[in-house]
């Protein structure tokens, strides 16, 4: 081979590289899930709303969303980390930091409240008109799971991560009922959480699922150590979705 033939053999190789290169990135590229970010107000009270959307180029976008109710201080990034898979199975999440337990204290009892509903109904249904919705809420948040500002007929279940309250919990229970389908995490070990599910597990009058893990992890931290919770969660929303066509 000439030295022509040779130079032309390289450049050829090395465009042929270039292009390869070039179409990995923009696979990568489309592949990415898509964010945005917003921000709401509920009673003078700031919530920063982070939408990622799978990316639904040649794929079917499920039209779920799982609303992550973070309290301020939370580091969403770590919780996205952990969350993850549940984009690539085309699931969108929706993150709503703020100072809930401030929020839902404030409002729980006073004459606010019918606005306070209002208000979350409002962030959800304008934020995610098209979208079936499933409300998480992980620790103390989880005591607010039998409120109205949360069971409402706009969402379709709720999940709870290592539920607890630190309210009186006898009367949460016993004045209040669940009626939304609810699905419930919770190590054995960790035992506020614990039995708190237990008695939420025992007053939901729909469909539930409470799943148990011998651990004292919580929260976010207990989906990282146990993978298999994360499918079990997959699960439950499929039924959920399968029931409800």
């Amino acid at each position: 081979m000439n030295l022509k033939k040779k130079i032309t053999t390289v450049v050829l190789f090395t465009i042929s590289c270039s292009i390869f290169v070039l179409f990995l990135c923009q696979c990568k590229r489309d592949n990415s899930p898509h964010l945005s970010e917003h921000t709401y107000s509920i009673n003078s009270n700031t919530v920063f709303i982070q939408i990622v959307s799978p990316n639904s180029t040649n794929r079917t976008e499920k039209k779920v969303a799982i609303v992550v109710f973070a309290e301020e201080g939370e580091d969403i990034e770590e919780i996205k980390s952990v969350l993850g898979d549940f984009i690539s199975n085309e699931y969108k999440l929706v993150f709503l930091l703020a100072d809930w337990l401030s929020i839902f204290y404030k409002y729980k009892d006073s004459s606010a409240t019918n606005n306070n509903i209002n208000s979350i109904y409002n962030l959800l249904n304008n934020t995610l008109s098209q979208d079936k919705k499933f409300i998480l809420l992980t620790g103390k948040l989880g005591c607010f799971s039998l409120c109205k500002e949360i069971q409402s007929d706009c969402i379709e279940g709720l999940i709870l991560l290592s539920p607890y309250c630190d309210l009186n919990s006898s009367d949460i229970i016993n004045n209040n009922v669940l009626n939304t389908p609810t699905f419930i995490s919770v190590g054995e070990n960790d035992k506020n959480a614990y039995n708190f599910s237990l008695q939420l597990y025992q007053k939901n009058r729909s469909f539930c699922e409470m799943r148990t893990y011998p651990t004292d992890d919580a929260g976010f931290v207990l989906l990282k150590s146990f993978a298999h919770a994360k499918e079990q969660i997959k699960l439950w929303i499929e039924t959920i979705m399968t029931r409800n066509n």
